[in-house]
């Protein structure tokens, strides 16, 4: 299995109780989230199945919440889960404009205090562990962040007729909505609190799009659900019908640009196409969009980063053929404990020697005159 599952988090719920519910529907233990989501919050939890998970890191890193904001009290954790710790005797009154006044002070690289109920480590020991054994912090941690854009979509009171405000933000990974809030009371003198949260997007997966969670697992295919993580990672994906280029990264060889030049000319059109710099990585993957791995382009040479386990039908005929043929046991070895074998892939191209990186041989003539010759197809229309 490798795919990504879009789902919208109910509140009540962590992170983690979601991915178990999903392991459990799907019977799969690799799941894992890109990005934790407080009980009380609601909205985009992207998933990653199977083998997707290796691309976890890959995946955009901006962010969009509508934050509720109620001001008039402060809580213990900045948010609706903790006890009441301040609360104004009189109802503040505020305007629209008071608020959007102080909102170009939170936007760019700003500076923001961690929460001393988060699961930031200080001295090896998590913030939440010290404030509920009690233990006093001098002072909390801050880190850097990055806010694009925000914007006030609405003021209104709550049922005790506090203000209560509605912000649109679009910000980067790591930002605190809870922090937030509370600069924008502390600066207005009356304490706030985040009282409401929902992620509308992260990255390329949107609120739109994210299925309930209830009406997934009540579905009758949950599977159906399930899509490729191609269109939700932050690097080009790139086309690859060469099985010569296949069977030499999955080897672990580079292959030299001037070998794409003569062996895979319309593959080095396209990486020249979506720019790819030295150092940049990209997803590779087969022409019915199945992710082959993760490469990297480095000093005129394509070279394998992250290779994932190729499924039957999208290997090239002549590397199945291989594999089958290496397993075949010789009449004298049976029942007996086989130890590593050497690889039997044959490299990249028929042409000379291939850059070496200890996996594979070095040119044609040093390999065993056992392996199969992989033939060169006709070139596809990329």
């Amino acid at each position: 299995m490798f795919s990504v599952l879009n789902i919208n988090k109910p509140a009540g719920l962590t992170s983690h109780d979601v991915v178990a519910r999903v392991r459990r529907i799907l019977n799969i233990q690799k799941v894992g989230h890109a990005g934790t989501l407080d009980p009380q919050a609601t909205g985009v939890l992207p998933l990653f199945i199977g083998q997707a998970t290796r691309l976890l890191e890959y995946i955009a890193t901006d962010k969009g919440y509508r934050a509720e904001i109620t001001f008039g009290m402060t809580t213990t954790t900045w948010d609706g889960d903790g006890d009441i710790e301040h609360r104004c005797d009189t109802l503040p009154t505020l305007t629209p404009e008071a608020i959007e006044a102080l909102l170009p002070k939170l936007l760019g690289d700003i500076e923001q205090t961690i929460p001393l109920y988060s699961a930031k480590r200080v001295d090896g020991k998590k913030l939440y562990e010290r404030a509920r054994a009690g233990e006093v912090v001098e002072e909390l941690p801050t880190k850097k962040v990055r806010i694009n854009s925000i914007t006030l979509e609405a003021l209104t009171t709550n049922e005790e007729g506090f203000p209560v405000a509605t912000l649109q933000v679009h910000c980067g990974s790591g930002t605190f909505m809870r922090t937030l809030a509370y600069d924008l009371g502390q600066w207005l003198g009356c304490g706030a609190y985040l009282s409401g949260l929902i992620r509308t997007h992260h990255g390329q997966f949107t609120l739109e799009t994210a299925v309930d969670l209830e009406n997934w697992m009540e579905s009758e295919d949950p599977k159906s659900y399930l899509q490729s993580p191609a269109p939700y990672l932050a690097i080009d994906t790139v086309v690859c019908v060469y099985p010569g280029v296949i069977q030499a990264l999955f080897g672990g060889t580079n292959v030299l640009e001037r070998q794409l030049i003569l062996e895979a000319p319309q593959l080095l059109e396209r990486l020249k196409q979506v720019g790819i710099k030295n150092q940049e990585h990209c997803l590779l993957t087969s022409i019915d969009t199945t992710p082959l791995g993760v490469v990297t382009w480095r000093n005129h040479a394509l070279k394998p980063h992250k290779m994932f386990p190729v499924q039957a039908d999208t290997q090239p005929q002549s590397t199945r053929a291989e594999r089958s043929s290496s397993n075949n046991r010789r009449p004298g070895y049976a029942g007996k404990k086989r130890g590593p074998q050497p690889s039997s892939m044959k490299p990249f191209s028929g042409q000379g020697s291939i850059e070496h990186t200890g996996k594979m041989p070095i040119s044609v003539a040093d390999t065993h005159t056992s392996v199969p010759t992989v033939h060169r197809l006709p070139l596809p229309v990329i």
